[in-house]
């Protein structure tokens, strides 16, 4: 064809093609092109049709003649490896001008997106296996004596029959062959009279090995001898291998979770390695990813013979398989002897002292409250509305006909609220944090109503679907069921509930869509933590699902009004599994099902929801009445509060200027400066009259002491090495 096409002679070119058993003169008319799956640097990759099969059509960017020759190449790996079980599978190809492309199998995603994207936790299990899957296509790139340069989990593809896993673009594959004679250009050192001891004239090329890319690949899975711009051997990819296997273990892009010995603290960001750092320390340093904490055993030896400084030391491909096997064996012993360890149950500060939070099911009529005080309770009703059965009036009634009857001792009181918000994506690749702030809701009611006031966090996992979705439908849900609820604990409740089942209906219409589109199945489960403030009069009330945290500042004492719902309650635990719900211990905690929540309720989620699931997205309400002594209420996810205690909290917005959004930024930057890992949230409301001017000398001392903080501080807490904080909501952290 090569012959035929050199002589300008296309159509003989296109009729050869067509005789070869994999068709690679693949006419126009033959193949649809539908939308847009991926782009590189060096190819797009669409969706389409062939012969009425779904395929995947990679058009090459060809702007050299290397580039010409790295298409064909890849071509020809493919074609010797097409009938292998791990490897990419090629249909046909175009491989006359003007516009070459490769047809390969359409797979439904690459191992990166279902990490990341899908938020997919698989088992040890799964894991080994995929991972032997890995091992095989790389065992046959060896065999054939081809080094392919680029393994990392975007160029596995997964396939849903079977679980399958395949390893595709093959681009930057070469030859050992190829790679000697790399060596040898680059080598090569000008004769005295000018010429070179290897001659690239015949092919028009620049000399001395300059057309070849030695550096190639992707930076967090190239071997140390590939950054030093050696050329590249087998033992790279069983380098890249072991950054791949080791990453499907702990769900962490490589070098993400590593934090420099003597960190630029002045944002969070210059806590990590730059590009040029990162490749610097793996050559240098001997830095490499952070391998699971618990992980079977000989596991952690094969990863540290695989990433081994000098590529002699590493194992072959063979021995990297045989390993697996003898992991993979091995495998149910270990897991039958693991032994959890003791979890002591978390308190709550409530007052300045330490003291469980019961935790009850209540029903609707039984209007859930946490007990606080002597004075937490719902809404009271007046001598006037006594009469009004529950079923007659609803608690917006109520509390428009109460007037002055409040009770005696707060009857002169009403807070003055003023609030604001500040969030950000930290060093996670996208923001699933959503909030309100709403401090005029109630006049959207008709008649208005004043003094009544909404904010709420909502901390999405798994994406951000489900966050956005109750950030929108909140306000509108609360307002309708509070027309026909008789207390406010119970409106919040169904306000949860039509959420939850209006997200359902959402969902499952977005599933039936991406079947309709031939998209690939509906495996992606997004939810959210949530936590809602509704202020009415001087009667704040709380409804939490999840591990979002609301402090109350009263008389200068921090009080914890929710608790945080993890399987390391006891109740919660025993809820969960009274359920069903299967609980596995990982990473210092209970996790619940397969995808490894540790929070016990949410709004969505769905596979872990219903039979067997052991999540519900019924909240927990408390109610506290609220009086002249209480200073500031604060809502944040749990970004925050992994980081910060509750009285650092309230410590830093004293020292801050009383601004609600000056606090509130200062608490997240605060979190991010302590090395948080996830998106963090934080929602500020004053509960009395404040100022930007304040007094902050008086009588020869501060009003206030300094609270410690990682930067900028009269005092400074400095940066203490701290073991990483794993994500409340997922098994492990993604970024």
């Amino acid at each position: 064809m090569q012959i035929c096409v050199q002589k300008g002679n296309i159509q003989e070119a296109t009729e050869i093609g067509r005789k070869c058993c994999i068709p690679l003169s693949v006419l126009k008319p033959e193949l649809k092109t539908g939308h847009k799956v991926s782009e590189g640097t060096e190819s797009h990759v669409y969706e389409g049709v062939y012969n009425g099969q779904a395929v995947a059509i990679k058009k090459l960017k060809l702007r050299t003649a290397a580039d010409l020759d790295r298409f064909r190449s890849e071509l020809i790996i493919l074609s010797e490896l097409t009938d292998h079980p791990s490897i990419v599978r090629l249909v046909g190809a175009k491989a006359l001008p003007p516009d070459y492309l490769i047809v390969l199998s359409l797979a439904s995603s690459n191992l990166r997106q279902k990490l990341y994207e899908e938020a997919w936790r698989p088992t040890w299990d799964l894991i080994l296996r995929v991972s032997l899957q890995v091992t095989d296509a790389v065992l046959a790139l060896h065999t054939q004596q081809v080094v392919h340069r680029d393994i990392k989990p975007a160029n596995l593809l997964w396939f849903n029959d079977g679980e399958r896993v395949v390893l595709s673009d093959f681009g930057l594959s070469v030859r050992v062959g190829e790679v000697l004679m790399e060596e040898a250009e680059m080598e090569a050192l000008p004769a005295a009279n000018g010429a070179l001891k290897v001659s690239n004239a015949s092919t028009g090329r620049p000399s001395g090995g300059f057309h070849k890319k030695h550096m190639v690949g992707t930076l967090e899975y190239m071997a140390p001898e590939v950054l030093m711009r050696e050329p590249t051997s087998p033992a790279s990819d069983i380098y890249a291998l072991g950054v791949t296997i080791n990453e499907l273990a702990t769900a962490v892009v490589p070098f993400s979770d590593c934090i420099k010995d003597n960190p630029e603290v002045h944002t969070v960001l210059e806590m990590g390695y730059g590009r040029q750092e990162l490749a610097a320390a793996v050559c240098a340093e001997g830095l490499r990813p952070l391998m699971p904490k618990s992980c079977p055993p000989g596991f952690q030896q094969l990863l540290l013979s695989c990433w081994h400084l000098h590529p002699s030391a590493r194992p072959s491909v063979s021995e990297v398989r045989a390993q697996l096997v003898t992991i993979l064996e091995s495998l149910s012993s270990w897991q039958q002897n693991k032994q959890p360890m003791d979890v002591d149950s978390p308190t709550l500060r409530l007052g300045g002292a330490e003291a469980e939070l019961p935790c009850t099911a209540f029903s609707e009529a039984e209007l859930p409250c946490t007990a606080f005080s002597a004075s937490t309770h719902d809404m009271p009703i007046s001598p006037e509305t006594a009469m009004l059965s529950h079923e007659e009036a609803s608690w917006l009634q109520l509390f428009a006909m109460q007037g002055s009857n409040q009770h005696e001792r707060e009857a002169s009181w009403l807070p003055t609220v003023t609030s604001g918000s500040f969030e950000a994506i930290g060093p996670r690749d996208q923001m699933e944090d959503r909030n309100i702030v709403n401090p005029t809701w109630g006049l959207t009611f008709n008649p208005p109503h004043h003094n009544i006031h909404l904010f709420a966090v909502f901390d999405g996992h798994r994406g951000s679907d489900a966050a956005e979705y109750c950030r929108t439908q909140l306000p509108e849900a609360l307002a309708r069921v509070s027309l026909s609820s008789p207390s406010i604990g119970v409106a919040l409740k169904r306000a949860f509930k039509e959420m939850e089942e209006g997200y359902k209906i959402v969902w499952q219409s977005q599933c039936e869509r991406m079947k309709r589109e031939g998209k690939r199945s509906c495996d992606v489960y997004p939810g959210c933590t949530a936590l809602v403030a509704l202020i009415v009069g001087n009667q704040l009330f709380i409804a939490n699902a999840g591990d979002c945290r609301a402090v109350l500042c009263r008389a200068g004492t921090t009080i914890a009004v929710t608790r945080d719902h993890t399987a390391s309650l006891p109740d919660e635990k025993a809820r969960v599994e009274s359920l069903g719900g299967t609980l596995v211990w990982s990473y210092n905690d209970w996790r619940v099902g397969g995808c490894g929540l540790q929070v016990t309720r949410s709004i969505g989620d769905f596979d872990v929801k219903g039979p067997g699931g052991g999540l519900t997205a019924e909240p927990e309400i408390a109610n506290l009445a609220l009086g002249s002594e209480d200073w500031v209420l604060v809502l944040a996810s749990d970004g925050l509060w992994e980081v910060c205690g509750n009285e650092e909290v309230v410590g830093l917005i004293r020292d801050t200027v009383k601004d609600p959004l000056l606090c509130a930024k200062r608490l997240v930057i605060e979190a991010l400066a302590r090395g948080c890992r996830d998106n963090v949230t934080a929602v500020v409301s004053f509960l009395q009259p404040v100022s930007t001017v304040e007094k902050i000398f008086g009588d020869g001392k501060e009003a206030f002491s300094a609270t410690a903080t990682s930067y900028s501080s009269r005092r400074s807490k400095g940066m203490v090495v701290q073991e990483r904080f794993w994500a409340s909501d997922e098994m492990k952290e993604t970024y």
